[in-house]
């Protein structure tokens, strides 16, 4: 990673901004502490200096296990770390309000409400609760304020001697909403580069502004402060804690700690939600060494040459290392191979988090469509992952999966339709089935032979999106004996299911019946409908002035087989 002006800045602000608090509170603050109070403040702010140090060695690097501590995403060491200890706060603050028995009511009720407060805060923290609340910049920014008022009033109503415990929690809660509040109103390109911590990439699509660096560390260190203000109010009612306090001191970080992994391990249902409300489709398709798809995107602008492809993949921990995928664009019927695109994994941008706490990282990638793909037809979308070592690709073998597979090394992810231009037909309707497809022009032969191959045409057009199997069929009555001779296939044929339609579709399809070799000859009359293909159930059909067909069966006319 080569060292910048923005990101030396960044760093240097930050290590002064922790270096000045680190100074004031082993001044002021720690040596107040009894000695298992001094040591748990010391521990925490060590290990979060190591946080924030590799974050910061992270910020612009692609590796595995940096990208655990890149507090530029969700659900990283940092946040976790944060999150348990504002819940070790919220544990001193309720261990505080039980023990301060002698003390007056209020201040113990005080205490209460901020442990309350405080574990909500944890929550928050780990799992960005406040994107479920409408205006939550107003509501968060009301409560601080009411709980800076709250601190002030007992403050008042305090000893003096615990007044600077009270200035403490409110330093962090200021530093920390500085950090969430403020500092984040500098991420604008144009102010973060006035500032001088825009970091600019040999890409300008990945120019970057490490404000972020800045504001998640101000965070943390606010988070530290309200903790040991908390350590403070504690000793302020037990002056010299015994061992067994002391050990349950040691013991709460740890209880917090394993609190998260008990309610926060998410399983593939949570994973998959996650997924849906990013607008994704969710899999479970599993190949070996772990590496496993849990979720697509396919994103197709009508008329353009390209498919944006969205994958959410997993690995094992240090499995990354010379992973890679391609996307194939495949003729269903055929599968002959449109076009395709490869690309080695990449453990940045967006992710979710996977079972076992394993980040889920979305990958990105534009699939070319070529100008000679038929328009109108049926495309599929196909994965594979592969390993790269020196010179050779190996292919990863599926071992699960919950979509179609072409082989066992490619899975379906999608199928989409190429759009054509087309302008509504001026003839009128034959039949309108539900208000969603229209039957137009039908060209009947008014003659044919048994044996022979049957030419009949078809005009559809799909009035609105379509998202269902729909099966055309095609009977024949002998006019006569009343015997009856079916034929049934998909609208369009197999290359364009009714799944697929979209709103706007208009196009023909001519089919090629086989006629039976031993069918009466005579005059037949000649019906066509729908029917949904799960439940074998027809669609119902009116004509043009929305009278409906008997039976949803609608009369095309009469045909002669002649005599063989």
């Amino acid at each position: 990673m080569a060292d910048s002006l923005p990101y030396t800045t960044t760093r240097f602000v930050v290590i002064a901004l922790y270096a000045i608090v680190a100074l004031i509170s082993y001044r002021w603050l720690i040596p107040r502490l009894p000695s298992a109070a001094k040591i748990l403040a010391t521990f925490m702010l060590a290990t979060l200096a190591l946080i924030v140090a590799i974050a910061f060695r992270a910020a612009l690097s692609n590796s595995y296990v940096l990208a655990l501590f890149r507090v530029s995403s969700e659900y990283n060491a940092a946040v976790a770390f944060s999150a348990t200890q504002l819940a070790f706060a919220a544990e001193i603050a309720l261990l505080t309000a039980l023990l301060a028995r002698g003390r007056p009511l209020w201040r113990r009720l005080y205490m209460l409400v901020l442990s309350l407060l405080l574990f909500y805060m944890a929550c928050d923290e780990m799992f960005v609760l406040h994107e479920y609340v409408d205006r939550w910049h107003f509501i968060y920014g009301v409560l601080g304020l009411s709980v800076a008022g709250a601190t002030v009033l007992v403050m008042r109503r305090s000893p003096r001697h615990t007044w600077i415990w009270h200035i403490c929690l409110l330093s962090g809660l200021a530093v920390g909403a500085a950090g969430a509040l403020l500092v984040e109103e500098l991420r604008y390109h144009d102010i973060c580069g006035y500032l001088g911590f825009l970091y600019r990439d040999a890409d300008p699509a990945r120019d970057r502004c490490l404000v972020f660096l800045i504001e998640e560390s101000m965070e943390y260190l606010g988070v530290w402060l309200v903790l040991v203000s908390m350590l403070g109010f504690l000793s302020d009612v037990v002056a010299k804690p015994k061992r067994q306090l002391c050990w349950l001191l040691y013991a709460l970080p740890v209880v917090s700690s394993v609190l998260w992994v008990a309610i926060s391990d998410p399983d593939l249902n949570q994973v998959h939600r996650d997924i849906q409300k990013r607008l994704g489709s969710p899999a479970d398709v599993t190949f070996e060494s772990g590496v496993t798809l849990y979720g697509y995107q396919l994103k197709q602008k009508p008329f353009e040459d390209s498919l944006d492809v969205s994958l959410w993949l997993s690995a094992l921990p240090f499995g990354y290392h010379g992973l890679g995928y391609s996307i194939h664009l495949l003729d269903p019927l055929s599968a002959t191979s449109y076009s395709s695109e490869n690309a080695y994994v990449k453990v940045s941008g967006k992710r979710v988090r996977g079972p076992w706490y394993l980040p889920v990282y979305r990958q990105n990638r534009q699939v070319g469509i070529p100008a000679h793909v038929p328009r109108n037809t049926a495309v599929l979308v196909v994965l594979s992952v592969w390993r790269a070592a020196e010179d050779h690709f190996t292919p990863q073998i599926i071992v699960s999966s919950d979509h179609r597979l072409l082989s066992d090394r490619h899975v379906v992810v999608g199928e989409l339709a190429l759009p054509a231009e087309s302008s509504a037909s001026a003839a009128a309707p034959i039949a309108i089935f539900a208000d969603l497809l229209t039957l137009g022009l039908v060209d009947l032969p008014e003659r044919a032979r048994p044996g022979d191959m049957l030419s009949i045409a078809f005009n559809w057009r799909a009035d609105i999106q379509i998202t269902k199997d729909y099966v055309q069929f095609l009977h024949f009555v002998h006019q006569e004996s009343g015997a009856q001779w079916g034929f049934d296939q998909e609208p369009l044929g197999a290359r364009m299911p009714t799944r697929l339609w979209y709103g706007g579709l208009a196009d023909s399809e001519t089919w090629e019946i086989p006629l039976p070799a031993d069918l009466a000859p005579g005059r037949y009359q000649v019906f066509t409908g729908l029917y949904r293909a799960s439940d074998l159930e027809r669609l119902p059909a009116t004509d043009a002035d929305g009278a409906p067909h008997p039976d949803a069966r609608i009369p095309l006319g009469a045909i002669h087989i002649e005599e063989p």
